[in-house]
């Protein structure tokens, strides 16, 4: 197993969901979790705050 903590950014430009594209960049930090089968990624988990991303888009208050 290893686990990281790593970034994404972008800028919204399809949908997410419901909401429609929003034109704003975001960057935000996420863990991952991967477990590890010889010399591959066999299996991976992720987690970030999606409320302050969406909130970053104009998508929530």
């Amino acid at each position: 197993m290893v686990a990281t903590i790593m970034k994404f950014s972008g800028t919204q430009k399809g949908p997410l969901g419901d909401f429609e594209p929003s034109g704003i960049f975001v960057s935000a930090p996420y863990i991952a979790v991967y477990r590890i089968n010889g010399d591959r990624i066999a299996e991976s988990w992720a987690e970030w705050d999606n409320l302050s991303t969406l909130k970053s888009l104009g998508h929530m208050k």
